[in-house]
């Protein structure tokens, strides 16, 4: 009976305890379940003004000169971080995303061609001035 006893009282030390105290085995075996289920780690993010830069210009050079800011991206980083940028297109062809990027280049360059015309007073066509 010996035996019997000090089992029941190993596992009945092992038990949570109700009434504030936890068991430590509890509380260790909690905490390393947390770790695994939730890296914290993940969640902590820090600003690098470097590779902002570096992205903000991207997407500016793009907005001036579409399709070829690939050259550009081509010279300083890999193909996947325009794919990832939606600057190119994916393996199964030209995505929804990829098109409203180039439908957005396309849209906003006769805007931009027009404004530098009006700006520096080019006529593109002798006697027509662009005027609002």
């Amino acid at each position: 009976m010996g035996l019997f006893t000090s089992l029941t009282q190993r596992m009945d030390s092992k038990a949570p305890q109700m009434g504030g105290k936890s068991n430590p085995l509890s509380r260790a075996i909690g905490a390393q379940l947390m770790k695994k289920l939730v890296n914290i780690s993940e969640y902590l993010v820090t600003f690098h003004i470097g590779p902002f830069i570096k992205m903000f210009l991207y997407h500016l050079i793009f907005y001036f000169t579409g399709p070829f800011i690939i050259l550009v991206i081509l010279t300083f980083d890999n193909i996947s971080l325009a794919r990832n940028m939606m600057f190119y297109g994916c393996s199964e062809g030209l995505s929804r995303s990829v098109f409203s990027q180039y439908l957005f280049f396309g849209l906003s360059t006769p805007m931009l061609v027009l404004t530098i015309f009006r700006f520096f007073e080019i006529e593109p066509i002798p006697g027509l001035k662009i005027e609002l």
